[in-house]
């Protein structure tokens, strides 16, 4: 037997998701509501799957991330010496986090004696 699979509609800017009807000094109109580009962001992120988790494959000590989302780093197992967030011409030392919010440009420097796993969520 064939089972129904239920999906939530994708929200649209170009559909209306309502109609409108109201009087203004006894006259009548008539129009469609609309998402506007702001609200669509927000609704979309409500029904679409979240984004993968990026294991990241470390080349040596220190290792430099430099995501191309915004999202947040995970750090998990190894021996660290130092991370670092680098955000423009400022670098501040923040060994000890292990969850660490990124936005575009930003650089993490991970230097470490025995190898971490390393992730990337992407907030989008």
């Amino acid at each position: 037997m064939a089972q129904l699979q239920l999906t939530n509609p994708l929200p649209n800017i170009n559909s209306p998701i309502a109609r409108v009807e109201f009087n203004i000094n006894g006259k009548s109109y008539k129009g469609k509501a609309f998402i506007i580009p702001p609200w669509n962001s927000f609704f979309q992120q409500l029904v679409q799957k979240p984004s993968a988790v990026i294991t990241q494959d470390l080349t040596g000590s220190p290792y430099s991330l430099t995501p191309n989302a915004n999202g947040k780093i995970i750090i998990t197992g190894g021996t660290i010496s130092e991370i670092l967030l680098i955000r423009g011409s400022v670098s501040i030392n923040i060994t000890g986090e292990r969850i660490i919010p990124m936005r575009l440009q930003d650089t993490i420097q991970v230097t470490y004696s025995v190898a971490p796993t390393i992730q990337f969520l992407s907030d989008s």
